[in-house]
């Protein structure tokens, strides 16, 4: 009895230690049955550190690069785990069952200080075979002006690569948008949006995306960093 109850506290207490005891580590299968994964362009922050966009939905409700065969209530992403090498980013979706920490989101990856160069990122698999992804490039920009990345500039926008609207006219509609969502930053740069947020549910994600992509065009990618 005694031991019954200690294990029960240890259990209850420590729910870090039970999404550890759960975690999985998912083939490139598996993310591909519930919707795809999309890796974005390599955001240089005002540290000097890196950090890799990388879009993917465990449940199963959203079609990221292919339509979805499965769907997943019990499973959250737990992490993105990396492993960087001369010339590559190796990525991998780890997910446990559902808690109150995780969502079944990705945010993308912290990769630290990276060299300037071409990298090829793949997807690593449980059993250790890579399905290449696509080539990113990090570079470090020189000029005197900082990095314009969510969370560091909220208020400014780089809109020069816009081409369906005028400057002005999507400057106004994002700026709406972050005041409507209660978004703690956005910007807007080669075709790509970054926003940073709190907790969402699914369908205010949803239509945030559809709103950004009525401001700016429907190619533009949307990446969410969920704080």
């Amino acid at each position: 009895m005694r031991k019954t109850i200690i294990l029960g506290f240890l259990l209850v207490g420590c729910a870090s230690c039970v999404s550890l005891a759960t975690s999985h580590e998912q083939s490139w299968d598996m993310v591909q049955s519930v919707g795809g994964l999309r890796v974005g362009n390599p955001i240089t922050q005002a540290d000097g550190t890196v950090f890799l966009p990388v879009i993917c939905n465990v449940s199963g409700l959203e079609t990221i690069t292919v339509k979805p065969t499965m769907l997943n209530s019990a499973l959250v992403v737990r992490e993105i785990a990396v492993k960087c090498g001369k010339d590559r980013i190796q990525i991998r979706v780890v997910t446990c069952v559902v808690d109150n920490k995780h969502t079944p989101y990705t945010k993308g990856v912290d990769l630290g200080r990276m060299k300037d160069g071409a990298y090829q990122v793949e997807y690593l698999n449980p059993d250790g075979t890579a399905v290449r992804l696509r080539e990113v490039e990090i570079k470090h920009k020189t000029t005197t002006a900082p990095e314009r990345v969510a969370g560091i500039a909220a208020d400014e926008w780089n809109l020069k690569d816009h081409q369906s609207a005028t400057a002005s006219s999507v400057e106004s509609r994002l700026k709406q948008i972050r005041e409507e969502y209660h978004l703690m930053s956005l910007s807007f740069t080669n075709n790509q949006v970054v926003v940073c947020t709190g907790m969402l549910s699914s369908e205010r994600m949803k239509t945030l995306q559809d709103s950004i992509h009525q401001a700016v065009g429907t190619n533009a990618n949307v990446f969410a960093i969920v704080k």
